[in-house]
């Protein structure tokens, strides 16, 4: 497995293929332009990581710093074809040896309750529940 950091446009527009993945019903945030991600990856405490398995990508993951420079929130996709494979667990130690390289000592992300395969995972991978958080909106 090879993890390559984010470094150009064309790194990005290969991870707005995850980001956009409509088979996937687990990520958590509005689908993204390579130019968005370009943005989002130029600003300061902002990591962006594609993993591939001999040259073809298999998932992505990104590592956000908090100020302090001690502990950030990751975000991880692993493509819907590719689930179910190992990837993840692989994609979670890269993941690991990154955030280390970064010098973070606390690493922590947003799970939906329903997405047990991968909460299944992260338990195997040792991380705690911290606490159970209940969003609510209304539609105007």
């Amino acid at each position: 497995m090879e993890c390559k950091a984010i470094k150009n446009f064309k790194d990005c527009e290969a991870m707005s293929l995850f980001y956009n993945d409509d088979t996937n019903k687990y990520l958590g945030f509005e689908k993204k332009s390579p130019t968005q991600i370009d943005k989002l990856f130029s600003t300061p405490n902002w990591y962006g990581f594609i993993v591939s398995d001999n040259n073809k990508p298999v998932g992505v993951f990104n590592l956000r710093v908090s100020q302090s420079g001690f502990e950030a929130e990751f975000g991880i996709v692993v493509g819907y074809k590719f689930q179910g494979k190992g990837y993840g667990n692989e994609i979670m130690d890269l993941l690991e040896e990154e955030a280390k390289k970064l010098n973070i000592s606390v690493i922590k992300l947003h799970v939906f309750e329903k997405n047990i395969k991968a909460i299944n995972l992260y338990n195997k991978k040792n991380y705690k529940e911290k606490h159970k958080e209940i969003i609510m909106e209304k539609i105007l």
